[in-house]
């Protein structure tokens, strides 16, 4: 019995294909990274948002409170969007806002913020905006510019 063994002609195949797992993993690998740094991204500019809506949604609950037109308590409310607490301490909730961007209005702090009628009288109401927050991108290749996120507001009753 001679002759040759029975796996040689699979292995020759093997052999003619040694290198092209690695050259496919290569062409298809640099895709599925780069969709995978976009969605991060995107994952964490829509994180980045929800924490702005949460945090000027406690500030103007925390308003609601208080009296509103008191300087103490509006500094109170822009450190609860700053830094999440009344303190004004630690780290930024948010990096890159400004106390520039929060705007705090009342019928007596803002001309274009108006009580709203009621029956027998007006609803005294409170606003806590954030005005043009540029978020900026991790993986600036992807995102070459930062991405502004439309105001944000919140308005709510007043209790006297």
């Amino acid at each position: 019995m001679t002759g040759r063994p029975a796996c040689h002609a699979p292995a020759t195949r093997r052999h003619r294909q040694r290198g092209v797992a690695i050259v496919e993993l290569a062409l298809v690998l640099l895709p599925l990274v780069l969709l995978l740094m976009l969605t991060v991204d995107l994952g964490r500019a829509f994180y980045t948002f929800n924490t702005l809506t949460k945090a000027a949604r406690g500030a103007a609950r925390h308003l609601t409170l208080v009296n509103p037109e008191d300087p103490d308590k509006r500094s109170e409310a822009r450190n609860l969007v700053l830094y999440g607490n009344v303190n004004g301490s630690g780290t930024k909730l948010v990096p890159d806002l400004d106390s520039e961007a929060i705007e705090i209005c009342t019928p007596a702090l803002c001309e274009d913020h108006d009580d709203e009628p009621i029956d027998g009288g007006t609803m005294d109401l409170v606003s806590v905006r954030i005005h043009n927050y540029a978020y900026a991108p991790l993986f600036s290749a992807l995102l070459p510019a930062p991405l502004n996120f439309k105001d944000i507001s919140v308005t709510m009753r007043a209790f006297p």
